[in-house]
Order: structure tokens, then C-alpha cells, then sequence
């Protein structure tokens, strides 16, 4: 057979994954399972490599950093607070594909994590600072803010938002929820 008359894709075709049907209203915590389950099973193997590689990486970073020095500590939690945003990224990446019913590999995930980092990385200083704050003012605030700026992750990669904008996308959209 000669390979001119026939030439072979350079990659193979990818299967096709129907989106799964979100839910008009609250079908209660076991009917919401099925749909959960439906989101998870075309990347299951990419998140559980995010996290068994998150737990390994965050052991090591511990047995290398935590000393007693100061500078160890400054770089300890520096080192900390990137693999946090770089593995909060990547998860974002591959739970909104399994919503949109694409596959989505770790290595696909990890460059778009990597694109976000920086992003990411300054929504979560604000985050902490927000509900560091709220948790100081009697707890009680705590409760409110904390579910409302809890999507502010997804709109910063989903839709491209800069940190604030996300925050603020956040807590327009959980407005009464």
C-alpha cells in the first residue's frame, strides 16, 4: 500500500462527548450525583493525576522548606501558594471541560493552568485577604462572603477575567443563592 495514496491522520480522532444536561432546578443531593458523575468521567484520570501529583508535590515542598528560619518559611509559603494556584487552575480546566464534554488531558489542563498562574495566584491573595477579613469581623461575615466569591476561580479562566473582575462576577452571579 503506498503511503501517498492513503495518508494516515497525524493524530487519532478524538470521541466525541455529548455534554451532559444541566439541571434546571435543584434535583436534591442524589440527583444531582448522576450529572456530577457525568461531568468527572471523561477526565477522571487527569484529576486524580492532578491531585495524587499535588499531594507528592506538597509533600516534598514540606521535607524541603519548613524549618524553623524565616527565610525558609517566606519561601515555603511562597512555593505554597503557587502549586495552590497552579493545581486550583488545572482542576478549574478540567472540571469546566468534563461540563462542555470535552476530554481534556493533564498535560492539556496544566498549560492553561500555567496561562492562568499569575492571575491566579493574585485572586488567591485577594481571596485570603477577603475572607481573612470576614472571618475577623465575628466570623459570622465569613459565611456570607465566602460563598459568594467561591466561582471566582471558574470566571477567571472560563471567561478570562482579570482577579478582580472575577471576584466581582462571582458576587453578582451568587446574588441570592
Amino acid at each position: 500500500m503506498d503511503p501517498q495514496t492513503n495518508p494516515q491522520p497525524a493524530t487519532p480522532p478524538v470521541k466525541a462527548v455529548s455534554p451532559p444536561q444541566v439541571p434546571e432546578s435543584w434535583p436534591g443531593a442524589f440527583g444531582i450525583y448522576k450529572f456530577s458523575k457525568e461531568v468527572v468521567k471523561p477526565n477522571l484520570g487527569a484529576l486524580i493525576a492532578v491531585y495524587v501529583l499535588l499531594i507528592a508535590l506538597s509533600i516534598a515542598v514540606e521535607i524541603l522548606f519548613k524549618h524553623d528560619g524565616t527565610v525558609y518559611a517566606l519561601i515555603y509559603n511562597i512555593v505554597s501558594a503557587l502549586l495552590s494556584a497552579f493545581f486550583t487552575g488545572a482542576t478549574v480546566c478540567l472540571w469546566l471541560a468534563g461540563v462542555k464534554g470535552q476530554k481534556m488531558s493533564f498535560s492539556e489542563a496544566a498549560k492553561s493552568a500555567m496561562a492562568h498562574l499569575l492571575n491566579l495566584f493574585v485572586l488567591a491573595i485577594l481571596t485570603y485577604l477577603a475572607l481573612g477579613l470576614s472571618l475577623i469581623l465575628l466570623i459570622i461575615p465569613f459565611f456570607f462572603v465566602l460563598p459568594r466569591i467561591s466561582l471566582a476561580a471558574y470566571y477567571l479562566i472560563d471567561k478570562n477575567l482579570g482577579p478582580v473582575d472575577a471576584l466581582k462576577a462571582s458576587w453578582d452571579e451568587t446574588k441570592g443563592h
